[in-house]
């Protein structure tokens, strides 16, 4: 009875029942991405304030169904925003143009932080006197931060009495990941394995690799399977990447995929249903990408906060852990998370702010003043509008178009 549905194209199976898809829905200047990647990344902020003043208990891994951390959920996020996103800008541009689009999105921000954080947070923080400070060898390490896949931690002696004692910027182990798959995006489209069947069997064998070296081999937080590559664990890079990967094929199959309000609310009770169950994290892969592009393309709360204070995902997770670190130092370590959150996301929005107005909004107009995106057969039905959205990684995501 499903000989005559098609898999790829305009004129499949949704529109065959009348169903409107992802494909139709998406808008370019009107969605909700700038949105939910500042959600995200302020729900990461929140998640970190748990740990970060010491307490052992994490409220959102307990109250929301065992599924993750609150950080958990918002760097999965920032993941399906990022495959869906970037999967449409490998196909809708050349190779050196989407390089180059996503080095100005992702290292001038970088940039930026690094030297906050050696010249602003390691000569308030460190217990060494600043002469020695600026001598020491690990000081200037630090800038290895901006080459992405070489990220370093610590500065000297730097926030050596915190219960999270040392680390500067926990946020940015998400980036090494997160680049890899822009880089490997390119070349799976070169090898013609982004078109709507090739995607599904990569998607296969990448859930199917997951499953393996997660039940059988025990990977997971306490051992992450070794590095693939420099700031890249095994386990890490294969949950991350199913839900990149998964963003990436709803892009791919976005004609063939509905944008339906009763599809949404059965990815929540699925959610629902399996909470604190064996195999939660199944339903979670099932039910938060879709969950994710829903929202991202819903009328009625379409928030472009470009068109007003800007895109502050990115910065937020940029500027937050260390701005979290330095509030914890200064108090002795003597607040909970509550005030925590209370000091820190008014100073991190602001940090944030300073980042887009003067350092990534500057950046994208440079990147903005690229050849417009070229539609080629490998679109797959709806053509890529242009111009192209910004968005940034992760992370957490991460994160991206």
């Amino acid at each position: 009875m499903f000989k005559h549905l098609r898999l790829s194209g305009p004129g499949g199976w949704t529109a065959r029942l009348g169903l409107k898809t992802i494909g139709q829905s998406f808008n370019p200047k009107e969605n909700n991405f700038d949105l939910i990647r500042l959600f995200a990344a302020v729900l990461v902020l929140v998640s970190h304030c748990y740990p970060l003043t010491g307490q052992v208990t994490e409220p959102f891994a307990n109250y929301l169904g065992e599924y993750d951390t609150g950080g958990g959920w918002g760097v999965a996020i920032f993941f399906v925003i990022s495959g869906f996103l970037v999967a449409r800008s490998v196909l809708g541009r050349s190779v050196g143009i989407y390089f180059t689009s996503r080095a100005l999105r992702i290292l001038p921000a970088l940039a930026l932080v690094t030297v906050f954080e050696i010249v602003v947070i390691g000569p308030m923080y460190t217990t060494q006197r600043l002469g020695a400070y600026f001598s020491n060898g690990e000081t200037f390490r630090h800038l290895q931060n901006v080459s992405i896949f070489w990220i370093r931690q610590v500065l000297p002696d730097t926030f050596a009495t915190n219960p999270q004692a040392h680390i500067v910027n926990g946020s940015l182990w998400t980036l090494p990941i997160e680049s890899a798959f822009y880089i490997l995006l390119p070349v799976a489209c070169v090898l013609g394995l982004l078109k709507p069947r090739p995607v599904l069997a990569c998607l296969a064998i990448v859930a199917a690799l997951t499953a393996y070296t997660t039940t059988v081999l025990g990977w997971g937080w306490a051992n992450q399977g070794g590095l693939l590559f420099p700031g890249g664990p095994a386990y890490y890079v294969l949950k991350q990447g199913l839900f990149f990967l998964i963003g990436a094929a709803f892009w791919i199959h976005r004609d063939n995929i509905p944008h339906n309000k009763y599809l949404a609310l059965g990815c929540v009770a699925l959610l629902v249903v399996f909470a604190w169950k064996e195999y939660r994290l199944v339903a979670m892969y099932i039910a938060l990408p879709y969950l994710v592009i829903y929202a991202a393309l819903a009328r009625g709360i379409h928030a472009r906060l470009g068109e007003t204070i800007g895109d502050l995902s990115y910065g937020t997770y940029l500027f937050a852990f260390p701005v979290q670190q330095a509030i914890v130092a200064a108090h002795d370590g003597a607040l909970g998370p509550g005030r925590l959150l209370l000091f820190a996301l008014p100073l991190v929005l602001g940090l944030a702010f300073l980042s887009w107005r003067f350092v990534e909004q500057p950046a994208l107009r440079l990147r903005h003043g690229l050849h417009k995106p070229r539609n080629t057969a490998q679109n797959y039905g709806t053509p890529v509008p242009s111009p192209p959205l910004s968005s940034p990684p992760l992370s957490s995501p991460p994160r991206t178009d």
